[in-house]
């Protein structure tokens, strides 16, 4: 690599090291038996710094962008962002060998990142019991958007939400009971994508990633899913089902196998800003923008 070292740190075991706090953070702690030499580097690309932080006790190696670019937008506008990436051996060697690899992978993860964060901002309000308030659909114009519950007339029930993914993070991002029922549908499945920019209009909407050949068809998606996770909780158990969940879900597959109206999906576009905020305007309240997928 042609970057050159800027600190050069020796991470001990001891709680009145100077570094102790770094290797706190870093979990380096947790080998006693460890000296790590652990070297810091910098190096500037095109629109942003990146800082290697590595070798780790593990053999990963902390990636951070300190990124001020109009190429990690999809508008154009100006966005200052701060990644962290946990980097394997493989992953470090395609960076120093060549430098499309910031384009590339740290782009990719960002996008990670974000959707990451914007599916945390969901599940907080659907643990809160007021998802249905905070979610609003999609409207043209210069109007004011109506929430699920105003919309659809129906709740999310907050502790019959679910996050299917299995330890790939494939899957479908929240499954949500919701009532009253009938009407149908009771099962609400929710596909989110985060837009990070520096800011949206009065009026702006959220546009995410497009869907998924499997996320465009809600009831495909989610019945694979749920077999797969729940054939395999004796097994590995890679979705990691609780008993409760696996009994939950059993029902759920002959029940909307029955009766596929009783299932209705959407996509839920979130509006981030800098610090990685949910963004809110004077169409949207809180930035979480829901599409039926037809």
């Amino acid at each position: 690599m042609a970057s050159t070292p800027k600190v050069i740190m020796e991470i001990v075991n001891k709680e009145k090291a100077a570094n102790h706090a770094v290797a706190e953070r870093l979990r380096l702690q947790h080998h006693p038996s460890m000296r790590a030499i652990t070297k810091f580097f910098t190096e500037n690309v095109r629109g942003a710094k990146i800082e290697f932080l590595g070798p780790l006790p593990n053999g990963s190696t902390v990636m951070r962008i300190l990124a001020n670019t109009k190429e990690l937008t999809q508008e154009g506008k100006l966005l200052k962002a701060h990644v962290e990436i946990n980097l394997s051996g493989k992953e470090l060697m395609e960076y120093v060998q060549k430098k499309e690899f910031y384009q590339g992978l740290a782009t990719l993860k960002l996008n990670q990142y974000t959707g990451y964060i914007a599916e945390q901002h969901i599940m907080n309000f659907a643990l809160q019991g007021v998802l249905h308030d905070k979610m609003f659909f999609k409207v043209g114009g210069r109007a004011t958007a109506q929430s699920f519950k105003s919309f659809s007339g129906k709740t999310i029930l907050k502790d019959k939400v679910w996050a299917i993914q299995n330890k790939s993070g494939h899957g479908v991002d929240f499954l949500c009971e919701v009532i009253p029922t009938p009407p149908p549908p009771r099962w609400i499945t929710l596909d989110a994508k985060a837009t990070l920019r520096g800011g949206f209009t009065d009026h702006g909407t959220p546009k995410g990633p497009s869907l998924s050949d499997e996320q465009k068809d809600p009831f495909t998606n989610l019945l694979k899913h749920l077999k797969d996770a729940t054939s395999d909780f004796r097994g590995l158990n890679r979705y990691n089902l609780t008993p409760e969940q696996f009994k939950e879900f059993r029902k759920i597959i002959k029940e909307i196998g029955n009766n596929p109206l009783e299932l209705k999906g959407y996509v839920a576009n979130v509006g981030l800003i800098e610090g990685f905020n949910l963004a809110e305007n004077k169409k949207y309240s809180t930035m979480i923008v829901c599409n039926e997928i037809k």
